[in-house]
């Protein structure tokens, strides 16, 4: 018999606060956590983005981990307190799409600049790192992971970590991703795919999900954590229980490494429907991907036209990058955590900076402010570079 999964506790650090109910309030209230990043700027152009502000530092490490980590890191401790506490055998599966970038970056300036690096630059820059971390800090000793699927990267642990829950090959793990692409080799690499937005007159508004005028992504920072239980192990130690995972779906596309493609990208969408054993009408809510390129939404706008029908009209839509901007592997983790807080409060966050409709994206967006609407079943997308696709549906816990 298949395990049920449900999910005990979230964290999130993110542009728009280092803890949940921060987070929620300023996605409900329509802000934006993106701003001018002058210290970053390569070239001398300007730069904007979504830095995570505040964040503590471990006052427990001689020397601060790279930043991916220490995200991870207070993303984590937030949701075992929510979880109350984690047996020792839970297991942690970690997504990320650019690792300890901030590290690497700075082993390679010290080295052309100087000559030297760090003694510690192997352990410190391996690409798995936050997982000694993760695992030592918080005293957790089940098998961990790392999994790198871009954008994809947060959906993907949460997806594989219920997956082994429901075969019953673990009880409880500790999912998620963080990434810290706020660097300037990031910011000089991203600049000649021309996918950034180009329009920084309002930093807080660059970033136009479905709107006509979007012009693109704006990188930025974070990580979103999940306490994941079966829902035997949750009742059995009386533990909170926010949401269940009905199932996922993940996909890779071929062809192109940095175009969407429809055809998977509607694949995954339909087979995590299946796997959830729910009907298109079932589905209350989504939380789209939408990075506001222009080719990016107006494909994931035809994805979920192809799979709905008419019905997708009828289907409230959020997308929340312009608020928090693009944290790349953390991004779905950020979103993630969002569509529970919407389940939990029965109110969906907006979609800020949409000014005007585009034929291409004619569905229904949540523009006008925050939205009390009933939702029990909640979809939540993400399609990534590298044709890395997958999809979360979540159900409401009462």
């Amino acid at each position: 018999m298949k395990q049920r999964v449900v999910i005990t506790g979230i964290g999130i650090c993110s542009a728009l606060g280092n803890d949940i109910e921060a987070y929620w309030a300023a996605l409900l209230a329509g802000q934006s956590g993106v701003k001018p990043l002058p210290d970053l700027a390569p070239y001398k152009d300007p730069v904007v983005g979504g830095a995570t502000p505040d964040l503590p530092l471990l006052t427990s490490h001689r020397r601060q981990p790279d930043r991916m980590i220490s995200l991870a890191h207070h993303a984590v401790e937030q949701a075992i307190t929510m979880a109350n506490g984690l047996p020792q055998d839970t297991a942690v599966l970690w997504g990320t799409g650019y690792t300890t970038i901030s590290t690497i970056e700075a082993c390679y300036e010290n080295w052309f600049t100087n000559g030297k690096v760090r003694a510690d630059t192997v352990p410190a820059c391996m690409p798995a790192a936050v997982l000694p971390h993760l695992c030592t800090v918080f005293d957790l000793h089940g098998p961990s992971t790392l999994i790198s699927a871009t954008c994809a990267s947060g959906l993907q642990a949460i997806g594989i970590a219920a997956d082994l829950i429901r075969a019953g090959v673990i009880e409880t793990a500790v999912a998620g991703a963080s990434d810290a692409p706020l660097t300037k080799g990031m910011y000089a690499a991203w600049k000649p795919l021309r996918v950034l937005a180009s329009d920084l007159s309002d930093p807080s508004r660059a970033c136009r999900p479905f709107s006509a005028d979007r012009n693109g992504l704006v990188l930025a920072e974070g990580a979103g954590a999940f306490v994941l239980e079966s829902l035997e192990h949750a009742k059995a130690r009386n533990a909170p229980i926010l949401a269940e995972i009905m199932a996922s779906a993940a996909t890779t596309a071929s062809g192109s490494i940095v175009a969407p493609d429809l055809e998977h990208q509607t694949l995954t969408l339909t087979k995590a429907l299946a796997r959830a054993q729910i009907s298109i009408h079932d589905v209350d809510y989504i939380n789209a991907h939408a990075t506001g390129t222009k080719l990016g939404d107006a494909a994931e706008a035809a994805t979920i036209k192809a799979v709905f029908g008419e019905h997708a009209k009828h289907v409230p839509i959020s997308a929340i990058k312009g608020a928090t901007g693009h944290a790349m592997g953390a991004s779905s983790a950020l979103e993630a955590v969002a569509t529970i807080l919407a389940l939990r409060d029965q109110v969906l966050p907006p979609t800020i900076n949409w000014q005007a409709g585009d034929p291409d994206c004619d569905l229904d967006f949540v523009v006008e402010g925050a939205r009390q609407q009933t939702i029990n079943l909640a979809v939540k997308e993400s399609f990534g570079f590298g044709g890395s696709n997958a999809v979360l549906v979540l159900r409401r816990w009462v």
